[in-house]
């Protein structure tokens, strides 16, 4: 990475690997000086250090060869944060599928469920089926990317319109070629903004404007106008992009930038950067920003203050909402439809910064919405803003098409909109018009959102000691007592801790209570409205559940285990609206529709091999999150045949999205094959043409490849005795004579012993 790009990323504050809490590396050393300072080949921790600074660089290939590296090696157990950024290259690649496989590869590994890949892996997962939507491009809007002048094979950004469109203000991060500055800086990079126009043949030479407040060795940008015109705001930061602080000023009747002024924001040790102005005639009004500093949700958070008499009042949080455990920056907020748009790296996107909307006011904001491409693609895509005339803006992205010093994806330029048919509306620009499914059905749709669904259990719960494969009790009756325990958990996950090791186990059992145990139930209830809404509109779905175990007991006993747990989810089904699902199930309900529940106890089969199985050991093998995670059931698959659905799975077999089977090395010795079944969920007869496996280590057997409706056969990968197989992902896709496109069956993560 040049040097002018790593400036430019902190003074932007894009720079989305470098502060990741998952494995965090100094970002003062650029991919070129890290591998040439190696004198021979790359260890396993050198590869993995390679990998990050060039995904920070954007040496897509280069990175994920150094990962690559990784998967080959026996050594992903001790850096499973590989399987997270081979997910973020195969996003920025588009290649949405094999994305999914490593994200959900990443979560076999819980003890890493507090870092922010693992947090990142698991909000992209639920909302995984909307990348799909977001990356279907809008027919109504198009982008453009601006000529120079104005745009260099430097990094120009934050463009905005003054008057009745006819000037264009912007920032331009490029060198001072008469100042070095250090040996680090040969020419000296600095940050300014500059004014343009539109002449009738293209656009008038860029002019810096000149800031009394200005100071050779800093950087200003982000400049922007309150609605009347009348006062402006801007950033100032150090030479080194640190003690960012917000600027405002007046502009006279001659439109003269005069009487700067500091905010009383701003404080030490942290940043205020990019910020947005509303402000009237009487000195009332708000400031957005963006900021670091302390109390916040994540990296930088978007932040506001209420302005009155010119006086800016103490920063208040936007609040869970808009800001995350990532980074939310450069806001903008349109008083026309009351939106603020803002990007963020958290909220599930395309790939790195995406940019988002959400309608509302200061507190109260509607559910946060990707506003979909071509706006938005797999790289980094902020500073969204829009016309005081139209609804037409501007962008800033490094996507394919700018122009660049050194590596496609080095730099960041400026990028027109237009839209189409254009109404004064926010909706033009969001999710809900620019960016559909080919569907009809809405309702599948986002229930897909919400799969997997996965609920949890306490230890040999329900009926402990039975062997029992049924049960009488529903799966609320075993959450609201499982909520009771939390307690003690607390104390028996923690017992012979001390001091901040404690406390830490402590608030990690609080976590896990809340955001899996009481997260995946409120999911669990609103799949159960949308699967009713669903088959009231007469559709014919199917739905798979599968059960799980921790190691603790035997294979049989866990079998019947795993079916109880099946058996109290399918239950709390049964019983909801005075059962009107058995309506379905039976197909008597007047509407036509009907309800299909595949059941699929897997035992122990596929437990962490790192739960401890000893029951003397109840620490670990009840208390630990670990163990927790392994005692579930998950409802994994959701077919509907919704009458003119463009997108019916016509020969019905299963293809589990979700299914994810994680082995290791010493495992994989003990054993010569895997078998996987394979449904048909369809109405007709199909028969599996071709298994495509992604290793040559593995034959395939299938025990019967003609399968009818409402039966299954068997897949067998049979593993070669004289090819053993590299840890690394495994892909299965299979064709049938129905469906024309292979589908992913599974995918098969092979792990390293620790």
């Amino acid at each position: 990475m040049s040097n002018f790009l790593r400036l430019f990323l902190i003074l932007s504050f894009c720079t989305f690997y470098l502060n990741l809490k998952c494995q965090f590396i100094n970002n003062a050393i650029t991919y070129d000086e890290y591998v040439s300072n190696i004198d021979k080949d790359l260890t396993i921790n050198q590869n993995f250090n390679a990998g990050k600074l060039a995904l920070n660089e954007f040496l897509i290939d280069i990175a994920r060869q150094h990962f690559n590296n990784i998967m080959e090696s026996d050594s992903l157990i001790h850096y499973p944060e590989t399987l997270y950024y081979l997910g973020e290259i195969y996003r920025y690649l588009e290649d949405y599928p094999m994305a999914k496989q490593y994200y959900q590869g990443y979560l076999m590994f819980p003890e890493h469920k507090d870092d922010f890949c693992y947090l990142h892996t698991k909000e992209l997962l639920t909302n995984f089926e909307n990348i799909y939507v977001y990356h279907k491009s809008s027919n109504n809007i198009t982008t453009r990317h601006l000529p120079s002048p104005l745009n260099t094979p430097y990094s120009e950004f934050a463009a905005i319109e003054y008057g009745d469109g006819g000037e264009i203000y912007f920032s331009s991060y490029s060198p001072n070629l008469t100042k070095q500055y250090s040996s680090l800086f040969p020419a000296y990079f600095r940050s300014d903004i500059y004014k343009t126009y539109y002449l009738p043949k293209g656009l008038a030479v860029p002019q810096k404007i000149e800031l009394s407040k200005s100071k050779q060795e800093t950087h200003n940008a982000n400049l922007t106008f309150s609605p009347n015109q009348k006062y402006f705001s801007f950033t100032q930061c150090e030479y080194t992009g640190d003690n960012c602080k917000i600027y405002w000023g007046e502009i006279d009747e001659n439109e003269f930038i005069k009487n700067i002024k500091e905010t009383n924001i701003n404080i030490n040790n942290s940043n205020q950067t990019q910020p947005f102005l509303i402000l009237d005639n009487y000195g009332d009004g708000i400031l957005f920003f963006s900021s670091n500093r302390p109390g916040g949700y994540g990296g930088y958070d978007l932040y506001y203050s209420i302005v009155k008499n010119f006086n800016f009042q103490t920063p208040i949080n936007l609040g869970p909402i808009i800001n995350t455990a990532g980074n939310e920056i450069t806001p903008y907020y349109d008083l026309r439809d009351s939106t603020l748009f803002f990007s963020s790296n958290f909220h599930t996107g395309l790939g790195g910064f995406d940019i988002f909307s959400s309608q509302g006011y200061l507190n109260s904001w509607q559910k946060v919405k990707n506003i979909g491409s071509p706006i938005n693609s797999p790289f980094n895509d902020f500073y969204f803003y829009r016309n005081n005339y139209d609804f037409d803006g501007y962008i800033t992205s490094n996507r394919k098409g700018a122009y660049f010093m050194n590596g496609q994806y080095c730099c960041y330029d400026i990028f027109a909109f237009y839209i189409e048919d254009k109404i004064a509306t926010t909706e033009n620009i969001t999710i809900d018009t620019i960016s559909k499914l080919d569907t009809i059905n809405p309702l599948k749709d986002e229930i897909r959102t919400l799969l997997p669904i996965t609920v949890y259990f306490h230890n040999d719960i329900p009926d402990p000691r039975s062997w029992d494969t049924v049960t009488k009790y529903s799966y609320d009756e075993l959450y609201f007592e499982y909520l009771n325990l939390i307690d003690k958990y607390k104390k028996e996950y923690s017992k012979g801790m001390k001091g901040e090791d404690k406390l830490k186990a402590e608030q990690d059992i609080e976590n896990f209570f809340h955001t899996e145990i009481i997260a995946e139930f409120d999911k669990l209830q609103r799949f159960t409205n949308l699967l009713l809404e669903d088959l009231k509109n007469g559709s014919n779905v199917t739905i798979k559940i599968n059960g799980y175990c921790s190691p603790l007991h035997t294979s049989e006993y866990n079998i019947n285990l795993s079916k109880r747990r099946i058996s109290s989810l399918k239950n709390y089904l049964l019983k909801i609206n005075n059962g009107e699902l058995s309506t379905y199930i039976e197909g008597t309900n007047p509407s036509g529709g009907k309800l299909k529940i595949i059941e699929e106890p897997m035992g122990k089969e596929l437990a962490s091999p790192y739960v401890s199985d000893n029951p003397q050991d109840v620490q670990k093998s009840i208390y630990s999150i670990a163990a927790a995670h392994e005692r579930r059931a998950q409802i994994s698959s959701y077919i509907s045949d919704f009458k003119g659905s463009k997108s019916v799975n016509k020969s019905g077999i299963f293809h589990a999205d979700s299914s994810f089977i994680s082995i290791t090395t010493s495992e994989l010795s003990q054993i010569n094959n895997i078998k996987i079944p394979i449904y048909n969920l369809g109405n007709e007869t199909f028969e599996i043409e071709n298994v495509n496996i992604s290793s040559d280590c593995i034959e395939t057997l299938i025990l019967n490849p003609i399968v009818m409706a409402d039966e299954k056969t068997y897949l067998n990968l049979i593993i070669k005795d004289d090819c053993p197989l590299k840890p690394g992902l495994i892909s299965i896709k299979v064709k049938t004579n129905i469906k024309g496109d292979e589908i992913h069956l599974i995918s098969l993560l092979v792990i390293g012993d620790k």
